[in-house]
């Protein structure tokens, strides 16, 4: 499993980077702010990685920081949140909304987020309330 790679910008798109390791290219989705960040730079760069493998595709979802990564991890183990979901909610919420938001059971934070039904934000609210709680008291 890869979960960190070093390089630099060869592209980037709204959605997505291609980072030349050593003369490999890999495609990594990422949110659009994480994005904004990187393509200011032109050394090399770290990114976090969420690898997911399917049987038809293998992708890459990149982060700046190990707890965006986590945050990601525990979205997608909500049941109804995908990958594509997952960075959606990210893209338009910072890992501290999600966190507050979850602590204090705002669900109208995640009904804004187009996608994002009130049964599927009370989902999120419930089954990560514990886990968020645990993990950033």
């Amino acid at each position: 499993m890869i979960v960190k790679l070093k390089g630099r910008i060869e592209n980037y798109s709204e959605n997505y980077i291609d980072l030349d390791v050593t003369n490999v290219v890999y495609r990594i989705f990422m949110t659009d702010s994480n994005i904004s960040a990187l393509s200011e730079m032109s050394n090399e760069i770290e990114i976090f990685i969420y690898e997911i493998i399917k049987e038809d595709s293998r992708n890459f979802i990149g982060f700046n920081n190990q707890e965006e990564r986590e945050i990601f991890c525990d979205l997608l183990s909500v049941q109804g949140v995908g990958s594509k979901m997952a960075l959606n909610i990210m893209s338009n919420l910072s890992c501290e909304e999600i966190i507050s938001s979850i602590k204090t059971e705002q669900i109208s934070i995640f009904t804004k987020i187009s996608g994002v039904g009130q049964k599927l934000a009370k989902r999120i609210l419930n089954e990560l309330k514990e886990k968020i709680q645990k993990k950033y008291d």
